[in-house]
């Protein structure tokens, strides 16, 4: 546990940087002025040339600063201030101040600030977070109660219980990077958005103790990336946050502020060769620093198989580096919808229907064995009975024609060749492997 001298240590370095970054000439801690120790001094030149010098107090408690502390802070301030010795007085806190205390520097005439309202004049991500929440709460999984928590396996292959708890608790105890992966389908990044909206609530309600959650969807980036470039663009452009610099960024992230969610790697890699895969996640790996919670979803075959996970432990070439490169990780695998997972979205989706939608699922040769995924359950929840209700699908080639022809539709971004020539160049590998 941190002492109490290190945490307000702690708070000056990181106080004394966001005046760094905001241009401060000059900014020393812990020194004597007028024979008063003040925390953090700063000089600040305006755009007219003027001089500005600021006496700093940092109050790293574990609560809100209370009246007394505030009292005395703010006296001291002042008799500084009254002396000509600074210009003006702040006292910044981590978490906050009580009614009285805010009440008692407006009296004596002293900004009295959390570190959080400080640092946004660095980066503000509060609108792009509510914007977050707003638009994920819109959705169709949300609004309609689709969202079902999905459970995951470690490693070794052990069931570990909810992958959200796992995720979670293994960032609190220290782990630096998460691989969440999974087969097409599993439902990776429902569950990225899902921690994304919970952990952009949290920080909303507490900043001061909450990561900033910043969400990156790898797919959108193609062949090698720099990091810098990405993700200034992101945030600048995509969110609409109002940064001052990618170091700002590097900033929060060696701080221990952010909650980093990257989504799909496998995705951003389609038509990559395996030096510029490699490149790219060794680029990524550049965010994984001592306080860093970062987590990174793809599908299992880029690190490891699982099947042969216990035969062959090195896994692949992409994970071999990862292990080099990161103390601090954890492998989590999502684990299929259980019959029960089923049952309930079924009854959930389709209300009075719900038989009937069970009876198309174990009625229909194999759909029993695709519905444990999210995404194919997904897709015969929203065809297969209207379908059968019209007339126009009578067997299971009917429903596979269905299907494919929706995933080819999601995945149409990915290739060089449109729906039309991929399905034609699937129906003859098909039949050329039936034939020999």
């Amino acid at each position: 546990m941190s002492s109490t001298t290190e945490k307000g240590t702690d708070l000056e370095n990181r106080v004394l940087a966001v005046y760094q970054q905001l241009g401060a000439s000059r900014a020393i801690r812990d020194v004597r002025i007028a024979g008063h120790q003040v925390d953090v001094y700063i000089e600040l030149i305006g755009v007219d040339g003027a001089l500005t010098r600021v006496a700093v107090e940092c109050k790293n408690y574990a609560q809100r600063v209370g009246l007394n502390e505030a009292t005395i802070a703010a006296q001291k301030l002042v008799a500084i201030r009254q002396l000509g010795e600074v210009d003006a007085v702040t006292i910044v806190s981590e978490m906050g101040f009580t009614p009285d205390a805010i009440e008692v520097c407006q009296k004596f005439n002293v900004r009295a600030v959390t570190f959080f309202d400080l640092s946004k004049n660095l980066a503000d991500f509060e609108p792009y977070l509510r914007n977050a929440v707003a638009q994920y709460e819109a959705s169709r999984i949300f609004s309609e109660g689709l969202y079902r928590r999905l459970g995951a396996t470690s490693e070794e292959g052990d069931a570990v219980g909810f992958a959200d708890e796992f995720l979670m608790r293994h960032f609190t105890a220290g782990e630096n990077l998460i691989l969440l992966l999974g087969d097409y389908g599993t439902g990776k990044t429902t569950l990225a958005e899902r921690i994304f909206w919970d952990a952009s609530r949290r920080h909303l309600a507490s900043p001061a103790t909450q990561r900033i959650p910043l969400f990156i969807p790898l797919k959108r980036y193609r062949k090698e990336i720099n990091l810098r470039s990405l993700v200034t663009d992101l945030l600048l452009h995509e969110y609409g946050v109002r940064i001052r610099d990618y170091y700002t960024v590097q900033r929060l992230n060696d701080d221990g502020r952010l909650f980093l969610i990257l989504d799909a790697f496998d995705e951003m890699a389609s038509g990559a060769d395996e030096a510029e895969v490699i490149a790219n996640f060794r680029e990524i790996l550049r965010l994984v620093v001592p306080k860093a919670n970062v987590l990174l979803t793809c599908r299992t075959h880029f690190f490891k198989d699982q099947h042969q996970m216990y035969r062959a432990h090195h896994g692949t070439s992409l994970y071999q580096d990862m292990e080099a490169g990161v103390k601090r990780l954890k492998l989590c695998y999502l684990a299929a919808y259980t019959p029960d997972d089923i049952n309930s979205l079924v009854t959930q989706y389709c209300g009075s229907r719900a038989s009937l939608y069970r009876n198309v699922i174990e009625g229909t040769y194999n759909l029993s064995e695709l519905a444990p995924h999210p995404i194919l359950l997904d897709m015969i929840l929203r065809t297969a009975p209207d379908q059968l209700a019209k007339g126009t699908v009578s067997t299971a080639a009917d429903l596979y024609e269905l299907y494919t022809g929706f995933w080819l539709d999601r995945d149409d971004w990915r290739s060089h060749m449109n729906h039309e020539q991929r399905a034609f160049f699937m129906e003859e590998l098909a039949l050329n492997l039936q034939l020999t």
